[in-house]
């Protein structure tokens, strides 16, 4: 029997997953990781790239240490 859903799709962050991002503020952004795209805040910009290949609940700091987030995948 082949898994579905969540159970699936454990392991590392991929390409075309869905994520959400939680700032210090408590604010949720929900991204598609792309390859070579980076996220942009205010605060300072994230590469998609640090975040695929990596596991879910990662802390992650922004190009310039200004924005710290958690990402968890969204499934």
């Amino acid at each position: 029997m082949t898994a579905i859903g969540a159970s699936a799709r454990r392991g590392p962050l991929r390409a075309g997953d869905r994520v959400q991002l939680t700032d210090p503020k408590g604010r949720l952004h929900t991204i598609t990781l792309i390859a070579g795209k980076q996220f942009h805040t205010a605060k300072g910009a994230l590469a998609h790239d640090d975040l695929i290949g990596r596991p879910e609940g990662i802390v992650v700091t922004s190009s310039n240490s200004m924005m710290r987030g958690l990402v968890s995948a969204t499934y």
